[in-house]
C-alpha cells in the first residue's frame, strides 16, 4: 500500500518561491508595475486591476462572484453575514498562503448611506471587502461586468428611512438597490502593497 504524501499550500508557497527565484519569476510583475484593466491570478481566481494609487499600490476586485448569499439580517455592512463570511473564507486563506498576509494594505470602508445619513460610521482593518459605492463610481470603467452583486452601501440607516436595503451593481453596470435578505453575488476587492509579486492572468474583452 502507498504512503499519500499530502502537501499544505505553505508548502506550495515554499516551493513555488523557491522555484522562481531559481528559474526566474516567468510571468510575475510587481504591483507598481500593474494597470488599470491588467488581469491577475491569485488564489487560483483572476482579478482585475481598477485603481492604482499614488503609491503604486494596486487596488484589485474579483473577475466574478466568488458566491451568492443575503446579505445579513440588516444593511449595516459591519453587522452583514457577507462581511463575516469573507473575514474567514477560503478565498482569504488561499491569498494568505501565497503572498502573505503583509502584503496587503487594511482598508478602512466608509459605511456613508446613499441619502447622507453616516450613523453606521466606518469598518476598518479590512483585508477582503465589498466595494462601496463612491469607490465604484469612480472606477467603473475598469471593472469587467457580470450578473449582479453587493455593495458595502447602505441605501438608508434607521435614521433616514429605514435599514432595509443595500445598494448592488446590476449586470449592465447600473447601481440599484435590494433587500438585505435577497441572494446576491459576493465580489470582493482588496489592496495589493506595490511591492508584491503576482501572477499576470488573461485581459477580459470586456
Amino acid at each position: 500500500m502507498k504512503n499519500k504524501i499530502e502537501i499544505t499550500a505553505v508548502e506550495k508557497n515554499m516551493v513555488r518561491e523557491l522555484y522562481n527565484k531559481l528559474f526566474g519569476n516567468g510571468n510575475k510583475v510587481t504591483a507598481a508595475e500593474l494597470n488599470p484593466k491588467d488581469v491577475v491570478t491569485l488564489g487560483g481566481i483572476d482579478w482585475t486591476v481598477f485603481k492604482k494609487d499614488e503609491q503604486g499600490n494596486a487596488y484589485i476586485t474579483t473577475n466574478e462572484s466568488i458566491c451568492d448569499m443575503s446579505f445579513g439580517s440588516n444593511n449595516d455592512y459591519r453587522e452583514s453575514k457577507v462581511q463575516k463570511y469573507l473575514d474567514d473564507c477560503d478565498l482569504r486563506r488561499d491569498i494568505i498562503n501565497e503572498v502573505g498576509t503583509d502584503a496587503f494594505v487594511r482598508e478602512t470602508i466608509d459605511l456613508w448611506a446613499l441619502d447622507g445619513h453616516r450613523c453606521y460610521g466606518t469598518i476598518g482593518n479590512q483585508l477582503l471587502a465589498l466595494l462601496p459605492f463612491d469607490l465604484y463610481r469612480e472606477n467603473m470603467l475598469n471593472i469587467p461586468k457580470t450578473p449582479w452583486w453587493w455593495l458595502s452601501t447602505p441605501d438608508s440607516t434607521p435614521s433616514g428611512t429605514g435599514a432595509s436595503c443595500v445598494r448592488h451593481v446590476g449586470s449592465s453596470g447600473f447601481v440599484g438597490y435590494g433587500h438585505y435578505g435577497n441572494e446576491g453575488g459576493v465580489r470582493p476587492f482588496c489592496i495589493l502593497k506595490s511591492d508584491i509579486l503576482v501572477s499576470l492572468g488573461e485581459a477580459d474583452s470586456q
